[in-house]
């Protein structure tokens, strides 16, 4: 696809996670198994490969386990 980088932009990093903080990003990223990295500042960066890959290996949409912690229920 024209115009895509390698890596997915702070965007659509919002819209995969459903978190705006980057704290709250990365907590979901490591429980769905994403490989990532994070900036200096902080900012989970994700290959759009590894996204793409995980959306759409056998069509299942990825969900928590039921054993992981739910912080985005904390306050």
């Amino acid at each position: 696809m024209q115009g895509q980088t390698t890596f997915i932009t702070p965007e659509e990093t919002e819209e995969l996670t459903g978190y705006v903080r980057r704290p709250a990003q990365t907590r979901w990223l490591e429980r769905h198994g994403f490989s990532f990295t994070l900036t200096r500042s902080g900012r989970p960066i994700v290959l759009r490969a590894e996204m793409e890959r995980h959306l759409l290996s056998n069509g299942q949409t990825i969900t928590p386990t039921e054993d992981c912690p739910h912080w985005d229920r904390i306050a």
